[in-house]
């Protein structure tokens, strides 16, 4: 179950990138410099967890499942290496993301592994990648501009440090009354949901 959230939190992560124009400032530096997510998903692409070879057959993870890859569809792109990509693609190619990414070395040959993937037969199916493979190719030649460091005010969660510090210990008790109480709606609710 941990596994399929982590799939779906991926998901999550590569629709909150389409919007990384949006985003308030703070929200893009965490997920930049703070916790490095062009890197994170590099090491996706890299790792690829949700492929691998057993008894010398490709099994895919998709929708829940592992299934065994027939020989022809090895080299076609499941939706989940497809999220990765467009996550990378948003967040290598935004001018946004560009202006504020710290590429210093270790994330430069981090970036550059991305080369190695970045084939014709995967282009073919995403030709949005054509336009990263180019970046990539300038980006091995040149040094980037590091970038303007800039002032960033965050609020102080005063409201959420005392959520969680009044309900320490109480996370289980909590849930299952939501699953009670919010989730499990009345016959009569359910109808008058139904009608409306």
């Amino acid at each position: 179950m941990e596994y399929d959230i982590s799939l779906k939190a991926l998901s999550v992560l590569r629709f909150i990138t389409d919007q990384i124009e949006s985003l308030p400032v703070s929200a893009v530096t965490r997920m930049l410099n703070t916790h490095n997510f062009p890197c994170l998903l590099v090491q996706l692409v890299e790792h690829c967890p949700w492929s691998c070879y057993e008894e010398g057959k490709l099994k895919k993870y998709e929708n829940g499942a592992w299934y065994v890859v027939p020989p022809e569809d090895h080299i076609k792109m499941t939706k989940l290496d497809g999220q990765v990509w467009i996550a990378l693609y948003n967040l290598i190619l935004s001018a946004e993301c560009q202006r504020k990414y710290n590429l210093d070395n270790f994330n430069k040959s981090q970036l550059l592994k991305l080369r190695a993937f970045l084939t014709d037969v995967v282009i073919d199916q995403f030709p949005n990648l054509l336009e990263m493979q180019r970046f990539l190719s300038h980006l091995a030649v040149t040094d980037p501009v590091p970038p303007k460091k800039e002032l960033i005010l965050e609020q102080v969660p005063v409201i959420w440090d005392h959520v969680v510090r009044e309900n320490s210990g109480k996370w289980q008790a909590i849930a299952k009354h939501q699953v009670n109480n919010m989730f499990s709606p009345s016959e009569e609710e359910l109808r008058s949901q139904a009608c409306r």
